[in-house]
Order: structure tokens, then C-alpha cells, then sequence
């Protein structure tokens, strides 16, 4: 709830226009570029203090491709041959891009289509001396009403007063309601008049979970809408009380709730006592966003901070994940036409030893501050986590020749995230620690459907069955092997599914924290014995509609 503050479509494209000078032409371009590298790495920090990791993460994208070399070199190169002012190479290289990509037929080159056309929009406001964020008045609470949005629109505007977006293009996976869901603010996409209906500063609600937004509501909705927020207010308060109670079922099976991050300062604001430690500590956002990977001292300190700030709960450190929709330019890595399928996890740390072998070392280093396992992301085999254990041994053995003290051994577990390591989980078990499934890319491997596509977005759930006899694989091959296994991928926060896990005998769970709560309420709630009998017939459904609701009818049987 909150006051409308209208943003319109924007300026009209630029149209082809004659320079004078192409050498000051290409210095306009570059100062453009320069400003928007610095603007984005202001809002990466700013969102990585409001939301953390994964809402810096957008920011990252838009500076990887003002980094690469290539897309502002041939814009200049168009502005030497072609003679035109810098605003319409800009907004045509970059529309060009993005239709290239949109019309691609591969889903992540689809959904990379967005990014150029902000960097192009925010080229253009550079171009122009404008700031590429909305300016809100100061001490109200503001609903942005908008044709469209982008993430640096969002952030710009301080989380504790931005109650909510309404959009009138756009979709429910886009950036901005992306970043918009995790900085827990409501966000209607897809209302068709929007601005022809709004008037600045008129009283608007905004129900996200609804999709729905009312603008200038009577007495009666306005005191509904009210009420629902005030009760909302006592759930989240519950749910914090819950977070810090102990997760097992009625039937006494323990479940370990754990946090997952990917930066200290994201682990500073975590309360250590509402979860049982860190299930995934992702380490790429170090090497994104920069012009080097960062050095052993870098990681080393940042690894220690994680560990130290646990309390001495358990800290599981993800290698380097980078590849798909995640670059570092300075890495090199090569142009694939599917990078999801290509070099990524594992593979670049095979492939670039030395680079691996620093996180290692840093890694061991900061495991005598705590208790830490190794996670190695995107493994398909067996000789792939024998090559990661043996550069594990080879990075510790350096170290003690060095003199610097290591522990004896460290765990060294499988991120279980593809299909062939599901069907190899027997053989996988005999040489791993521990696994976690990743259930973001296991579902999106296994039912081929890139989950920010909206077209097949529907293919994309964990309760598929196809998933769930995954997931009950891997915990079938743990729990002959005497090898934990969790889940670390989001169907881990999902409280519906959470009672379900427990009962194929995953013993962890880890999530955003904000989530902890609520799953811990459902699995006390719920008697993994009396569920598990139920598995046969959940694996059985015909898709994913049909596990929630027998499970949900099946909950409702076993916890009266």
C-alpha cells in the first residue's frame, strides 16, 4: 500500500543522425560506457545489501557485457565507418542484439535478450546526462506504476519505502519481478491501460500473490486489504519464532534447516541461531563483477568470515560455479551456442587448474576456523570428482609444504544437478562424502525446460514425478552408502514438498533464509513414517498437479 509514483514508456527511439565528428562521437560513447560500469557497480553493492547474492546477481550480467571488449569495440568501430551520432549506434547495436537473441529459439540466449535492451537504455540516459534510476520524493511510501520497469529503477529506490510495483508490459519471470521477489516486494505484471488509468499520488493496493493491484480502493477493500496485511505481519512474526525452534517430524526424524548464501555480508544479516548452519555457500559472486580473479588472501578472508560467523555449525563451500548464465570476461571463456550444456562448474575448474587450485588452498586454509565440506558443482561422473578429491589432496599436501597447517581430511561432496548424476548416484556414493541436490538445474535438465522461458515455464516443477523419483534415487543410494544427503536447490524452501523430502530420507534442507521458518512449521507438522508409505503412489502421478494435491490431501490425513 502506498502512493503512485508514475514512470512513463521512457524517451522515443533515436533516429539516424550524422556526427560531425566520429572521434568525439567514440569519446562520448566511452565516457557513456564508463558511467553506466560505475552506476551498475554502485547498484550490484546496493542490491547485494538489500537482497543479498542473488538480486547483485542482475547487476553482474549488465556489467559482463559492458566489460566485453567486443560489443564496445565494434560500436566504435560503426561510429569511425559509418559516421552517425553515438545515441543511434547504441540503441540500434543493442535492439539488434536483443532481437537476435529473442528470435534464437534457445531460452537463455531468450532471456539474456532483456539485458542488452537495458545496457542500451541505460547507454542512452548516459548519452543524454541523465542518472538511469528513478528519483522518488523524499519520506513516502511509493508504489512504482510504470510501462515497464527495470531492476535499476527497483533499486534505486529504498526497500524499506518501495511497497510495491504494477507494470504494464512484462512478465512474472523478468529481472525486475525477479529482484522484486526477492527484496520481498509486491509486484503485479501485465495490466494492460495502466497509465492512462493512474494519476500521480493516488492511494493504490497491491496483493502480489494475487497478481492484482486496486487503485484508489473504497472503505471497504481498503480496510479488507488492512486486515490482510496486519495478519500477514503476525505470520512472518510466527514464522521468525519458528526459524528458531529445532526441525524434526512428529515421528521424531531430525531435519537439519540450513541457510544458503554467497557473500559475508549477506551471512552478517543471517541470525545463526534460526538455522543449522550454511548448505550452500555460493563462491562465484567473488570473481564476478571484476576485471580479475580474486586472489588466494581474497578468498581466504572472505571463507574464514563465512566459517568464523557460523558459530561453529557447518559451512558447505561451493567451487567456483561459473558458465551459463554466469561470466566473468576475464576468464575467457569460449561463445556457446548452449552454455547450460557447455563449460561450466567442474569443467572450468579442471580445465584452469591453477585458478582451482587457489580456491582450494584458500578453502583449506579457512577450514581450521570451522567446520567445512567441499561441494563440487555440475559433476557428471566419477573421474570428474576423483580429479576434484585429487586436487583437493594436491592443494593440501602444497600447503603443508609450505608449513602452513591443514586438516587430515576435509568432506568433499557431489552437487547432484544432472541426469548422469542421478543414474551413476550408486557409484558416486562409494567415492563422495555427502550430496546435495540442486533441484533448480535437476528439474530443468530433466524436463528440458528452461524455467525463465515462458513458454514451457509450466514443464518446470519439482513435484514432477520425473524429478521426484530423481531426488528418491539419490536418497535410496545415500542412505545404503552411510552418505547424508540434502537438497540445496529451491523445491528445499517449497513447505508443501518439505514434509515429502524428509520422508525419502533427505536429513537437510537449505534455503533462503527467510524461508526457514516456514518449512521447519511443516515438517514438525508432519510424520515422515506415515508418508513415506504414501511414496509408491506419489512417484506414480501422471505430473506434478496430481503429487500436490494427493500430498496435500495426504498431509491433511496424517496430521489430524
Amino acid at each position: 500500500m502506498g502512493v503512485l509514483l508514475l514512470k512513463g514508456a521512457g524517451r522515443p527511439d533515436p533516429a539516424p543522425e550524422a556526427a560531425q565528428d566520429p572521434c568525439a562521437e567514440c569519446g562520448r560513447l566511452k565516457d557513456a560506457a564508463d558511467r553506466c560500469l560505475a552506476e551498475f557497480k554502485e547498484m550490484e553493492q546496493n542490491a547485494f545489501r538489500q537482497g543479498g547474492a542473488g538480486a547483485a546477481e542482475i547487476f553482474q550480467a549488465y556489467q559482463a557485457i559492458l566489460e566485453d571488449p567486443y560489443f564496445l569495440e565494434e560500436m566504435l568501430e560503426r561510429l569511425r565507418r559509418e559516421r552517425l551520432r553515438a545515441e543511434w549506434v547504441a540503441f540500434d547495436a543493442c535492439r539488434s542484439l536483443a532481437r537476435c537473441m529473442a528470435d534464437s529459439g534457445d531460452g537463455y540466449l531468450a532471456g539474456r535478450a532483456a539485458d542488452f535492451r537495458m545496457v542500451g537504455g541505460a547507454l542512452l540516459r548516459a548519452l543524454a546526462g541523465e542518472n538511469s534510476v528513478t528519483e522518488a520524493p523524499a519520506g513516502q511510501d511509493i508504489v512504482l506504476a510504470a510501462d515497464d520497469l527495470s531492476p535499476a529503477d527497483t533499486i534505486s529506490i529504498d526497500k524499506s519505502r518501495l511497497k510495491g510495483i504494477v507494470i504494464q508490459q512484462g512478465t512474472t519471470s523478468s529481472h525486475t519481478v525477479i529482484l522484486a521477489r526477492t527484496l520481498g516486494i509486491p509486484a503485479v505484471v501485465g495490466v494492460d491501460g495502466l497509465l492512462e488509468r493512474c494519476t500521480p499520488g493516488a492511494l493504490v493496493l497491491v496483493d502480489g500473490d494475487a497478481g492484482r493491484a486496486v487503485l484508489s480502493p473504497d472503505a471497504e477493500t481498503l480496510t479488507r486489504f488492512t486486515g490482510a496485511l496486519r495478519a500477514d505481519a503476525a505470520h512472518r512474526v510466527r514464522m521468525e519464532a519458528s526459524a528458531r525452534r529445532p526441525a524434526a517430524t512428529r515421528d521424531g526424524r531430525p531435519v537439519a534447516v540450513r541457510a544458503n548464501t554467497g557473500d559475508c555480508e549477506s551471512l552478517r544479516a543471517l541470525e545463526m541461531d534460526a538455522c543449522d548452519g550454511i548448505g550452500l555457500f555460493r563462491t562465484e559472486f567473488l570473481f564476478l563483477g571484476r576485471s580479475c580473479a580474486p586472489t588466494e588472501e581474497e578468498q581466504f578472508a572472505v571463507y574464514r568470515e563465512a566459517v568464523t560467523r557460523a558459530g561453529g555449525k557447518e559451512v558447505i563451500i561451493r567451487t567456483l560455479d561459473v558458465g551459463g548464465d554466469k561470466q566473468a570476461s576475464y576468464m575467457g571463456l569460449p561463445a556457446e551456442a548452449n552454455p547450460f550444456l557447455g563449460l561450466r562448474g567442474i569443467r572450468v575448474c579442471l580445465e584452469r587448474p591453477e585458478l582451482f587450485r587457489t580456491q582450494l588452498r584458500a578453502i583449506l586454509r579457512a577450514s581450521l576456523f570451522g567446520p567445512l565440506k567441499i561441494m563440487f558443482p555440475m559433476v557428471t561422473s566419477c573421474p570428474e570428482l576423483a580429479c576434484g578429491r585429487r586436487a583437493v589432496e594436491s592443494a593440501a599436501a602444497g600447503l603443508r609444504a609450505e608449513g602452513v597447517a591443514v586438516p587430515d581430511r576435509v568432506a568433499v561432496g557431489v552437487m547432484v544437478e544432472t541426469p548422469a548424476s542421478v543414474l551413476l548416484c550408486d557409484r558416486l556414493a562409494a567415492e563422495a562424502d555427502f550430496f546435495s541436490i540442486g533441484t533448480n538445474d535437476l528439474t530443468q535438465y530433466i524436463m528440458a525446460a528452461d524455467r525463465m522461458n515462458q513458454h514451457v515455464a509450466a514443464l518446470y516443477d519439482a513435484a514432477h514425478p520425473a524429478v521426484l523419483r530423481a531426488v528418491a534415487a539419490v536418497a535410496r543410494a545415500g542412505r545404503a552408502a552411510g552418505v547424508p544427503v540434502g537438497i540445496c536447490g529451491e523445491a528445499a524452501a517449497d513447505e508443501a514438498l518439505a514434509p515429502l523430502w524428509a520422508a525419502m530420507g533427505v536429513g537437510e534442507l537449505s534455503m533462503a533464509a527467510d524461508r526457514i521458518g516456514a518449512v521447519k512449521a511443516a515438517l514438525r507438522a508432519s510424520d515422515a513414517r506415515a508418508l513415506e508409505s504414501s511414496l509408491p503412489g506419489l512417484l506414480a502421478c501422471r505430473d506434478g498437479r496430481e503429487v500436490r494435491a494427493r500430498l496435500k490431501t495426504r498431509l491433511e490425513e496424517v496430521t489430524l
